[in-house]
C-alpha cells in the first residue's frame, strides 16, 4: 500500500528517553511483500485439527466469567469502550471489563474461528461506522472521572484487535476497499491518539513516567512502561509489518524500545515484577517477547530474543531468569514496594498466602519453614512454558520437553493475556521455531 505522510503521535515516555533507549530496531523499513503466515491454508488446517471445537461453550473463560459478564454484549462494549452493557454486576471498571470480554471472545474464536470471527469484525465495523478511533481523543475527554480508565481500556483493546487482525484478517472477509479503510483507520489512530493526557490530569502518581535510564520499580503507576505499553508494542509492530504500514510499525517499535528498557541489569522486568505479590504479573512479558521474536526474525532475520538491550541483558535472559526468581523468591525483595500501596488492608483482601505480608512469606522460605514453591500461588510452571513456546524451547529445553507431550493448543490462551492471539498456536501451526 502507498505510504502515508503521517507520523506517530508522541509518546511522552518515549520522547523523554528516546536517546537512551535506542536499539537497532529503529529505522527498519517494512516490506510490502511480508506476511506473518506464508501458507494460510495449512495454518487453518492446524486450527481445524488441534483447536476448533476442543472447548465447549460452558467451560473455561466462558464459564468462569459467565455469572459476571454477558458475552453476547461484549462486542458492543469493545466497539464502544465506554459502555458496560455486558457487565452483570455493573461495578466493573472499563479495563477489567475489556480484558474479561477479550478472554471470552478468544475462547469463542477458538471454538469456531470461521463463525466467531464475527465478534471481532463487529468491533471493527463499529469503529469504521462511528469513526471511534480517529475521534478517540474527543470521546476520551468526555469520560469525566473515568478518562484514565477509558485510556487504559481503549489502548489495550485496540492493541489486541490490531494483533488479531494482523494474523487472522483473511477470516474477516473484507473487500479490498474495506481493507484499505481498516488500515487507514488504524493509521489515523496511531497518528492522533494521546492516551497520556488523562493520567496527567489524575495527579502526580499517575503522571509519573518510568525511569528508563536506570530502570527500577515505577514510582507511580506502571502504565507508561507496563502491560498496555507492551500490548501496543506487539499489536502495532505486527500490524505494521503485515499491512506494509511504516507509520504503525514505527509506533510499535517505539513501544518495543520502552519495553526493552524496563529490563534491568539483573534481568528483572521492573515494571511488573512487584505487582500483586510478585510473579503473578511478571510472566505477561513472555508472550510479547515470543511474538515479537517470531515476527522480527521472519521479517528481518533479527534474533530478538537474543538481542542485547541498553542495560546489557537480552529478552531471552529476562524470560529465563523468571524461573530462577520463582525458585529463589529472596531475589524479589529489592523490588517490593508494598509500603506505597493505597490500600492498607490489601493483604487481608487477597486470597493468596492466607493474607500474609510477602516479606514475611519470603522470611519463612529463607528459614526453611516453607518451600520456595509456596510462592507459586502467583506463578505457574505450565503457563510459564506453554504461553511462550519459542522462548521455552530455546531457553528452558528440559521444561519444554516435560510439557510438550501434555500440551493442548488452547492452554492458557486467555484473551492471549497481553498479545492478541496465542503464541503457542502460531508457533505450532507454522512449525517456525
Amino acid at each position: 500500500m502507498a505510504q502515508t505522510s503521517l507520523r506517530p503521535a508522541r509518546i511522552l515516555q518515549y520522547e523523554r528517553y528516546k536517546t537512551v533507549i535506542r536499539t537497532p530496531l529503529r529505522g527498519l523499513q517494512v516490506d510490502a511483500g511480508f506476511t506473518l503466515v506464508d501458507d494460510w491454508a495449512n495454518f487453518m488446517r492446524y486450527h481445524d485439527t488441534h483447536v476448533r471445537g476442543r472447548e465447549g461453550y460452558d467451560e473455561n473463560m466462558l464459564a468462569y466469567y459467565g455469572d459476571k459478564i454477558d458475552v453476547s454484549q461484549c462486542s458492543s462494549d469493545l466497539g464502544r469502550t465506554d459502555t458496560k452493557a455486558s457487565s452483570k454486576d455493573r461495578v466493573q471498571n472499563f479495563p477489567s471489563l475489556v480484558n474479561r470480554c477479550h478472554n471470552m471472545l478468544a475462547q469463542l474464536f477458538r471454538i469456531d474461528p470461521a463463525v466467531n470471527v464475527s465478534h471481532y469484525r463487529q468491533i471493527i465495523d463499529h469503529w469504521l461506522e462511528s469513526d471511534v478511533l480517529p475521534r478517540a481523543n474527543s470521546i476520551q475527554a468526555r469520560q469525566g472521572r473515568e478518562r484514565a480508565d477509558y485510556a487504559y481500556a481503549l489502548s489495550s483493546n485496540v492493541a489486541k484487535i490490531m494483533a488479531h487482525f494482523a494474523l487472522y484478517h483473511p477470516l474477516y472477509d473484507y473487500s479490498d476497499n474495506e481493507m484499505a479503510d481498516v488500515i487507514k483507520m488504524f493509521e489515523k489512530f496511531t497518528a492522533t491518539y494521546n492516551y497520556y493526557r488523562p493520567f496527567q490530569e489524575k495527579g502526580p502518581y499517575f503522571a509519573e513516567l518510568c525511569n528508563l535510564s536506570r530502570p527500577t520499580v515505577p514510582k507511580g503507576t506502571n502504565d507508561h512502561c507496563g502491560s498496555f505499553n507492551t500490548r501496543m508494542a506487539v499489536g502495532a509492530t505486527l500490524f505494521g509489518l503485515e499491512f506494509d504500514s511504516q507509520l504503525v510499525f514505527d509506533k510499535g517499535i517505539q513501544h518495543t524500545e520502552i519495553m526493552l528498557a524496563t529490563f534491568d541489569q539483573y534481568k528483572m522486568y521492573t515494571s511488573q515484577i512487584w505487582r500483586h505479590d510478585a510473579l503473578s504479573y511478571a510472566d505477561q512479558i513472555g508472550p510479547a517477547i515470543d511474538q515479537l521474536d517470531y515476527a522480527l526474525e521472519k521479517a528481518f532475520g533479527i534474533d530478538f530474543a537474543n538481542m542485547q538491550t541498553v542495560h546489557g541483558v537480552t529478552p531471552g535472559e529476562v524470560y529465563q531468569h523468571l524461573w530462577t526468581v520463582a525458585n529463589n523468591p529472596a531475589l524479589l525483595k529489592p523490588y517490593m514496594n508494598y509500603k506505597r500501596r493505597y490500600d492498607p488492608n490489601y493483604y487481608s483482601n487477597v486470597p493468596d498466602y492466607d493474607g500474609a505480608n510477602m516479606f514475611s512469606v519470603i522470611s519463612r522460605i529463607e528459614s526453611s519453614e516453607l518451600e520456595p514453591t509456596y510462592i507459586w500461588q502467583a506463578f505457574n510452571e505450565r503457563r510459564y512454558i506453554l504461553t511462550v513456546p519459542g522462548l521455552a524451547r530455546e531457553f528452558q529445553p528440559e521444561l519444554w520437553r516435560k510439557w510438550k507431550p501434555r500440551m493442548d493448543a488452547t492452554d492458557f490462551d486467555f484473551g492471549q493475556r497481553i498479545t492478541g492471539f496465542s503464541p503457542l498456536i502460531l508457533r505450532e501451526a507454522t512449525a517456525r521455531y
